[in-house]
């Protein structure tokens, strides 16, 4: 750990050392402002020796290398499929959380692996930040840092390899048709069709409110899924879909599209509105619709929903479980779900299907010898009777 040590010459001038350790030494640098010192002090504390020196080092070079300041500014700019809400997003991690620790005019070759722990455990330890938020914050420098590598400004990428904290994936809740007719039920009737069409299509709720009257093919019963909302920093922006794959086509219930309201609307109105004829917003339906019932229902003696607390984006596992159970291949469920590859498919509902299983222990059956029931002899007193 970096300390100071205060020391007055016979002239009365006081100046502060602050001692370090590097290398297995214990050099000191001279500052003439204690502020300076403290500052520094905090700095060696929590980058360590090695970039705190690379940081001091830096307040007056003339170093070729691209600052990282700029660095960001330039990897920004240079993202493609982002949109503004994203880029947004990524100039306040610059701002907020990366420049204020590594240094804003870092030399970018200057950020090392070590470092990047070091700032991960600063957002943990001091920050309190979520896994999810670290994971994403840490995404963009790795995104950063891998630009940086491929246009040869650095000679790898420090981020690779770093250990994150472990995200916690909510548990997902699957409703059988019964508990589900008894969620539909309690509902508000005017929110009963939109919950409906989500548990039937197990569209996300992004895809689901940015649908419009013209992705709606009557005659063949078919959903086309094009755009999405997303949130980012607090504002809605309409984009293109999660993936590649989610840009998709989906058939339909033919009784759920005949009740779909579609006659005498325009081409490019939107499918569900809120009372206003906007897209609905999911933090109102879910604080003014989705929670209230749930709850009711949680509090209701028969207890329809079996102590379950299903989330609206439980309605999709619902979807995809309730096709597996009907025996729909998980190929098939994949492209309907819009999932990037049937991996993911896979790793999230494999084990909703139990037909693998039973053809495992069916295959262990036929080799495992016949015998006839078990006669149970009665013991007494430790003799056999």
């Amino acid at each position: 750990m970096a300390s100071i040590r205060t020391r007055t010459d016979s002239g009365g001038n006081t100046t502060y050392q602050l001692q370090y350790r590097h290398n297995g030494k214990q050099p000191s640098i001279e500052f003439v402002d204690y502020a300076d010192a403290v500052k520094w002090r905090n700095i060696f504390n929590d980058r360590g020796s090695a970039m705190a020196l690379e940081m001091l080092r830096i307040e007056d070079s003339d170093s070729p290398c691209p600052r990282l300041h700029q660095a960001g500014i330039d990897y920004i700019d240079s993202l493609t499929r982002a949109n503004e809400g994203t880029r947004k997003r990524y100039s306040r991690y610059m701002a907020n959380d990366i420049e204020p620790f590594f240094h804003a005019n870092l030399p970018v070759d200057a950020v090392t692996s070590a470092a990047v722990s070091r700032w991960i455990n600063h957002m943990v330890r001091d920050q309190h930040a979520s896994p999810k938020t670290v994971a994403n914050k840490h995404g963009f420098l790795y995104g950063l840092m891998q630009w940086l590598h491929q246009s040869e400004a650095i000679t790898k990428n420090p981020c690779k390899g770093t250990k994150l904290p472990v995200v916690n994936q909510a548990e997902m809740c699957f409703l059988e048709p019964d508990e589900f007719a008894a969620l539909h039920q309690a509902l508000p009737e005017e929110w009963r069709f939109l919950v409906l069409f989500l548990v039937s299509s197990g569209v996300r709720w992004g895809e689901a409110t940015a649908l419009q009257v013209g992705h709606i093919d009557r005659k063949r019963c078919t959903a086309r899924i094009r755009q999405a909302w997303t949130y980012t920093g607090g504002a809605r922006v309409l984009g293109p879909t999660k993936t590649k794959k989610s840009k998709r086509t989906i058939n339909l219930d033919a009784d759920l599209v005949a009740s779909l309201p579609l006659s005498g609307r325009p081409y490019k109105s939107w499918l569900f509105t809120n009372s206003n004829g906007d897209p609905v917003q999911i933090s109102t339906f879910y604080k003014q619709v989705w929670v209230p019932t749930v709850r009711r229902m949680q509090l209701d003696p028969a207890d329809p929903l079996n102590g379950k607390a299903p989330r609206i984006h439980d309605l999709r596992h619902t979807c995809a479980s309730w096709m597996l159970d009907d025996g729909v291949p998980i190929g098939d469920v994949q492209e309907h779900m819009g999932h990037e590859s049937i991996q993911t498919t896979k790793d999230r509902y494999g084990h909703v299907s139990r037909d693998a299983g039973k053809r495992a222990a069916a295959a262990i059956s036929k080799r495992l010898p016949k015998a006839g029931p078990r006669k149970l002899t009665a013991v007494r007193n430790g003799a056999a009777a």
